[in-house]
């Protein structure tokens, strides 16, 4: 089978294994179910090539997980399009499960992650129960048999245009490796009510109240001292 196509790919569904040989040269592999293609050790994400766990354009299902038994590689010009839909279900958003090693080789900003929210209908649109004030750290890849290798986060651009409709910028995510190197985590930073904004000034305004306070008492205790006192 051979992928070459500018707007699409081929998908797997869900219980599918794909083994036949796999010519890979554009496009999106997608879908639910695994690839083990019979002729290919290490699939490769570069140039004009996406992996996008789900069914979006087919079944309207945006996320769920995708199972490679294979090595994988991020490269130059690749992308991962991750999606959200629910945060309270475990299946409500996007899994890379890769049985061997996945290899980041792209270089500084080569390789772009992609995310995306869905609304219950499958829609682009807002994620169930996401709090913008909560953090969160989700696994969007996981080796099952092997490593993640040459991970830097300078090598992957966040694009966050289409995560609830683009709101948040791109600074307030993150990415991660666990401890063990086995999960790639994507960390969304909490957004501070206006409460806490407030309270942070109020002590701002405090300590400044303080300093001012301590400065004319000590200009008080200057200007009382005698002249020519050395004490």
């Amino acid at each position: 089978v051979t992928v070459d196509t500018t707007h699409g790919g081929l998908a797997v569904g869900d219980g599918v294994v794909f083994t036949n040989s796999l010519t890979f040269t554009s496009g999106t592999l997608a879908g639910l179910g695994t690839f083990a293609p019979a002729n290919l050790s290490t699939v490769t994400f570069g140039t004009n090539q996406q992996v996008l766990p789900g069914l979006p354009d087919v079944l309207g299902i945006p996320t769920g997980k995708l199972t490679f038994n294979t090595n994988v590689t991020f490269a130059n010009g690749g992308s991962y399009k991750w999606s959200l839909q629910d945060v309270s279900r475990d299946d409500g958003l996007s899994l890379l499960a890769i049985s061997g090693n996945l290899t980041i080789s792209a270089n500084a900003g080569g390789f772009t992650l992609k995310l995306a929210t869905f609304d219950a209908s499958g829609a682009s649109g807002s994620a169930a129960i996401f709090d913008p004030n909560l953090s969160y750290s989700w696994a969007i890849a996981a080796t099952t048999g092997g490593t993640i290798q040459q991970f830097d986060v300078a090598k992957f651009t966040i694009d966050a245009s289409a995560f609830q409709a683009g709101i948040y910028s791109s600074d307030r995510f993150s990415l991660a490796l666990s401890s063990a190197d086995h999960n790639l985590l994507l960390n969304f930073a909490a957004i501070p009510e206006p409460s806490t904004y407030a309270a942070l000034f109020g002590l701002t305004a405090l300590g400044f109240a303080a300093y001012r306070r301590r400065k004319s008492q000590g200009d008080k205790v200057v200007s009382t001292s005698e002249p020519g006192s050395c004490n």
